[in-house]
């Protein structure tokens, strides 16, 4: 089976403080979506955002203006948003994937700005357009080898009774019809860890959401991974550096690392369930028994340095805001009086990296990227052949924009925005012979 992106959250953090509403602006640019500018509705915030503006099922998630180089901007894609995002773009550029959307996001990195990707979801579908007695992904063979603890993982195993957290669901009524549906879903692993993974019957879903599906579906079964953090960001990192075929393979591979229904009826090998066969009808649905792990490496760090930085961001405002109410010498007396009761191990590591002058080894820029990878090189080539493609692609956008008068009025302060360097976008528009703007300085 295929797998597909069917989630995706981009985290970027201006280098320095800007204004919220242009930046939003700017980012419309930077994603080719100023068309649909006057599309976009406000709703409200959540998770500290000030508001959040959305179309489509893509939204912008914008801070606060004081916060804004900290916390930062959030574009969120759900499942439809990037069906819909891709379609998009594929109608200027036809070979546009979400590689070539991650590409562009991760050059910003390049230009100054603080790049994450805090959450992607690879989804794998069964669909099937006969009756079968049997399915490659069958919800209730897989609940029955889950309750019969057929299978290996890796996910979290609970203390005591050394089995992973597994959740059974059936489906209620669709919001569309008064009808009840029969899907069921299969949760594994914790929601709030750094990968969790689910089974579904993504027919049962459609219908109960009221979207319209082909009748001649007769089965639909989905498996879908949920990557948060750096194992999000090492999965981008395989995204733009293999190819769509080998992607899929090393994909495999990961998911088999992370569960992976054996046939335990041997007693020789029930004690080892990692020397059991795998079942024949998962090895066929992943299309591999071999188990790959994810390069995800935590990088150094100066305690210290990493303290200060801290203070200086997120505490410096309150902090000043007590001086003004009290003394200095009554303030550092507070201070030195709960720091002593509350010491720990951690302020301990504090203190001593700034005793032995430890070096800050927090990667910045592009060169962070090689913590999630060990193709960091292939990462770069793939940045640098793409780089070119990209700025045009942007630029055909702006005067697209220009030209059809939609969404913002559209001048040369798009070219001084904090994502292109003016002086290079210029000379490939020079080349292109787009025509800029005689008074772009």
């Amino acid at each position: 089976m295929d797998c597909k992106v069917d989630y995706l959250t981009l985290s970027l953090i201006p280098s320095e403080i800007v204004e919220p509403n242009s930046f939003y602006l700017d980012l419309l640019h930077f994603f080719g979506l100023t068309k649909f500018l006057n599309s976009f509705k406000r709703c409200g915030g959540g998770a500290f955002y000030n508001y959040i503006m959305r179309y489509r099922d893509i939204s912008f998630k914008i801070p606060d203006g004081f916060n804004s180089d900290v916390q930062g901007f959030c574009i969120e894609f759900t499942g439809q948003g990037i069906d819909f995002y891709i379609d998009y773009m594929r109608r200027s550029y036809p070979d546009y994937s979400v590689k070539d959307l991650l590409i562009a996001f991760f050059a910003l990195a390049d230009k100054g700005f603080k790049v994450r990707v805090t959450r992607i979801d690879i989804a794998y579908d069964d669909i099937s357009y006969e009756e079968k007695k049997y399915y490659l992904l069958d919800l209730d063979r897989i609940r029955r080898a889950l309750v019969n603890l057929e299978f290996t993982s890796r996910f979290s195993l609970k203390s005591k009774m050394k089995k992973i957290e597994v959740t059974f669901e059936e489906s209620g009524k669709g919001k569309a019809t008064d009808s009840v549906f029969c899907g069921s879903t299969i949760y594994i692993g914790n929601r709030r860890s750094k990968t969790f993974c689910r089974f579904y019957d993504k027919l049962a879903e459609l219908f109960k959401h009221g979207k319209d599906v082909d009748e001649n579906i007769k089965h639909w079964t989905r498996l879908e991974f949920e990557f948060k953090d750096r194992r999000a960001m090492s999965i981008c990192m395989l995204l733009i550096t293999l190819s769509d075929s080998d992607f899929v393979t090393q994909m495999s591979e990961v998911v088999n690392s992370y569960i992976c229904f054996v046939v335990t009826r041997s007693e020789k090998n029930a004690t080892n369930y990692s020397r059991c066969p795998v079942k024949r009808w998962w090895a066929k649905a992943i299309g591999t028994m071999s188990k790959s792990r994810l390069v995800c490496r935590k990088p150094e760090k100066n305690n210290y340095a990493a303290a200060v930085n801290w203070v200086r961001r997120s505490v410096s405002p309150t902090l000043y805001s007590i001086l003004q109410c009290m003394s200095f010498d009554k303030f550092l007396g507070m201070l030195k009086e709960d720091g002593e009761q509350r010491q720990s191990l951690h302020h301990n590591l504090i203190i001593e990296d700034f005793i032995n002058d430890r070096p800050d080894e927090v990667l910045d820029g592009l060169d962070e990227f090689s913590l999630y990878t060990d193709r960091y090189n292939d990462f770069l080539k793939s940045l640098r052949q793409e780089q070119y493609k990209n700025e045009v692609r942007y630029l055909s956008h702006y005067f697209a924009d220009k030209q059809d008068e939609v969404g913002m009025q559209a001048d040369d302060a798009f070219f001084r925005s904090q994502f292109f360097d003016p002086e290079y976008i210029k000379s490939i528009a020079d080349s292109c012979q787009l025509g800029i703007l005689e008074n772009f300085a």
